[in-house]
């Protein structure tokens, strides 16, 4: 199963999915700009368009470039 490990730019950042890589063989690493530790506060429309792309159908090619680590 595909685990999506989140960190923001100016927090944790590849290091959340750094810590899911110890329990889970597939984790992709994504690194949300412009936010710290609470992505979804800091980032909110990055973090819906990252989960949905990562929860949705494959649709081809991400809207923006910076989501290119949350399509399956």
């Amino acid at each position: 199963m595909p685990v999506l490990g989140i960190g923001g730019q100016y927090s944790i950042g590849p290091g959340a999915a750094d810590a899911f890589r110890q329990v889970a063989d597939d984790v992709r690493t994504v690194v949300a700009p412009d936010s710290g530790h609470f992505v979804p506060e800091e980032n909110p429309r990055f973090m819906a368009d990252c989960a949905s792309l990562f929860l949705g159908a494959r649709t081809g090619t991400p809207p923006r470039p910076e989501l290119t680590s949350c399509a399956p």
